[in-house]
């Protein structure tokens, strides 16, 4: 048994302060209660503190010894059928040193405790197990901040009540002395090897790279109880997918972690050991890194299509023995610890697709033109110029002949076209993949050399030739028509002449309401510049074209009417702007927003009027609920 104190010797005022038994007003252990793995010293500090003298800013007690019990928990039940559970032994340790060297402050390193330290009944140091699973001993001394430390340590899984207690009655029982009880479990050491691997999780779960390029992801092996195994073996196989046929069952490579959690391949691990020489298995972190080269090349470099872009389902596992009446075999089988992620490498960009085909809108309207951009497996291209032209009805918003834009996450790239308020007519949008370099090497890929779409592609539907990478051209056209006028609402009268106490305050129109200017006035309240404006949307699923439509409400009829609704669409940083109008009279609202697909919110910006009873209103800001579209295919 190794039993330790942060102690001063009992020398000169030491003893003289055992005699005269300082008073001692509180105890206190920490930690209150601790995991740690069976074989690890676990330290405890307890400290003992007097009544507080004046001008005194350390109040603890120097010299005092202190008791410590500690019983096992999971102690036999014998009163029980069916509970009693083995004892667990423990000893008394030396915990490991949080201090360097010795101080004043602080006293002695853990390590090397001054001479004369009394190590209580258990002696000498590193013998005397307590394989009862119960045992006390006694330590001193605290030092000069009221305080000692001593560890406990066991060599097999098990939880432990740990009592530290003033003996002020020297009696050897904590029973009306200072005391605290704290908790301790043990849990079994971590496993190690294939065999020991209960969990294997695996990340990114998804991920999406051009095509041609090296897939990395990392995985951590760990036990029953979530703690890394070392020297475990990680492969992985890539079991559907284009890359499928061509990645057999691979291994992963050992890894490091630095503070940050940025994880880079190599043999050591982050507590500095290295793994052996030549070893491919996990280390003490318990993770390792796997990698891949998806085998398409991409298009803009050689015209062999080995394997087509695409997502690629990936297995990762660790080979177990199979349970009896099962056979393995070089795969992942079904008793092995694994997960599973996916890869999506993404080819050039071979087809654009503009919409409308064939919209409607009406005169005043404003118009987006949608683009997307896909790789030969249909799959979204992001970071692709789409150039715009038009003709017909309309302009663009922003000014120029032509406009641009880069396609999204979602292969997305538009562009929004402005119709005058009595116009009719087409509008017709061409949008254009930005013509993009060929490579003298290679022959038949790209044959943009000069501006505009190329002749490799399939007619007018926007798609390259197959083998080639030409840059196409889709169109999109909107039929506008005028726009209906609004029927003229029944005029009402105002409130300071329709015979109604609006205001509730027992006076009644002009002249008798003293709130009221005159009789037109429409406002029998001092209106104070408050009002609510509400918005709904909604989204016409079953109608081409589809729309968003709303309406606004308020206690006055001047912030309802002509107020401009923004409509954006939510996505990682900055929203984006998709459509804008301005409200009727009855304050509807619509904006046509063609094959409509993420999340989207409509907002009103706050804008100051006048009332015709030349109140000035302040007509506030809101913003609807976000509502999610998905595509309709």
């Amino acid at each position: 048994m190794v039993a330790f104190a942060l102690i001063v010797p009992f020398t000169g005022t030491a003893l003289a302060q055992q005699a005269q038994r300082q008073p001692v007003s509180a105890l206190d252990v920490t930690p209150n209660t601790d995991t740690a793995p069976a074989n690890t010293c676990n330290a405890f500090t307890v400290t003992l503190t007097g009544p507080q003298a004046q001008g005194d800013n350390n109040p603890g007690v120097e010299g005092e010894t202190v008791d410590v019990q500690v019983q096992d928990a999971d102690q036999d039940n014998t009163g029980t059928t069916g509970t009693n559970e083995a004892q667990s032994d423990f000893f008394f340790c030396t915990p490991p040193s949080t201090q360097q060297g010795s101080s004043d402050e602080f006293g002695p390193n853990p390590q090397a405790p001054r001479p004369g330290q009394n190590v209580g009944t258990q002696q000498p140091a590193n013998s005397g197990n307590f394989t009862s699973g119960n045992g006390q001993t006694e330590f001193c001394c605290t030092d000069q901040n009221g305080q000692l430390t001593f560890g406990i340590q066991s060599n097999e899984a098990g939880n432990f009540n740990v009592t530290a207690f003033f003996d002020d009655e020297d009696d050897d029982n904590p029973a009306g002395d200072l005391a605290e009880t704290v908790t301790k479990t043990f849990t079994a050491p971590p496993a190690t090897g294939n065999e020991g691997v209960e969990n294997l999780d695996c990340e990114p779960e998804s991920d999406t790279n051009p095509e041609g390029t090296e897939h990395t992801f990392n995985c951590v092996a760990t036990d029953a109880n979530g703690n890394p195994v070392s020297g475990a073996t990680v492969q992985f196989d890539v079991t559907a997918g284009p890359n499928a046929e061509e990645q057999g069952v691979q291994n992963c490579q050992p890894s490091t972690t630095d503070n940050q959690g940025n994880t880079t391949p190599g043999s050591t691990n982050p507590n500095g050991t290295q793994n052996p020489s030549g070893s491919n298995v996990t280390g003490t972190n318990g993770q390792v890194t796997c990698r891949f080269t998806d085998v398409e090349t991409a298009d803009n470099q050689t015209t062999a299509d080995t394997s087509p872009p695409g997502t690629d389902t990936i297995v990762a596992f660790v080979n177990q023995t199979p349970p009896a009446g099962q056979t393995g075999t070089g795969g992942a089988d079904a008793f092995e610890p694994q997960d599973t992620i996916t890869k999506t490498f993404v080819g050039d960009a071979n087809n654009i697709e503009c919409e409308p085909d064939n919209g409607t809108a009406t005169s005043g309207d404003i118009v987006t033109i949608t683009c997307t951009v896909t790789d030969e497996a249909g799959q979204p291209v992001q970071g692709v110029q789409v150039n715009f032209t038009e003709s017909g009805a309309g302009t663009f918003r922003q000014a120029g002949t032509t406009q641009s834009d880069i396609t999204d996450e979602n292969g997305q790239a538009s562009v929004e076209i402005q119709t005058g308020n009595t116009e009719e007519g087409t509008i017709t949008v061409t949008g254009t993949i930005v013509d993009r370099v060929d490579d003298p090497n290679t022959q038949n890929v790209n044959e943009a050399t000069q501006p505009g779409a190329d002749t490799n592609c399939q007619g007018t539907t926007g798609t390259a030739e197959t083998g080639t990478n030409a840059d196409c051209s889709d169109t999109a056209t909107v039929t506008v028509t005028q726009r209906e006028p609004d029927p003229d609402p029944t005029p009402q009268p105002a409130e300071c002449n329709d015979g109604v106490d609006n205001d509730n305050d027992g006076q009644t129109d002009f002249p008798n309401d003293e709130d009221c200017q005159d009789e037109l006035d429409n406002a029998e309240r001092d209106i104070g510049g408050r009002f609510n404006t509400t918005i709904t949307i909604r989204y016409n699923r079953k109608a081409r074209p589809s729309a968003f439509k709303g309406s606004l409400a308020s206690q006055r009829d001047e912030c309802t009417q002509g107020r401009r609704v923004i409509l954006k669409k939510a996505r990682p940083g900055r929203d984006r702007v998709v459509g804008r109008d301005r409200s009727g009279r009855a304050g509807n609202w619509k904006i046509v927003k063609r094959r409509a697909r993420g999340r989207f919110y409509a907002v009103v910006r706050r804008q100051q009027k006048n009332a015709a009873s030349g109140a000035i209103l302040i007509c506030l800001s809101d913003r609807s609920p976000t509502i999610t579209v998905r595509r309709r295919r």
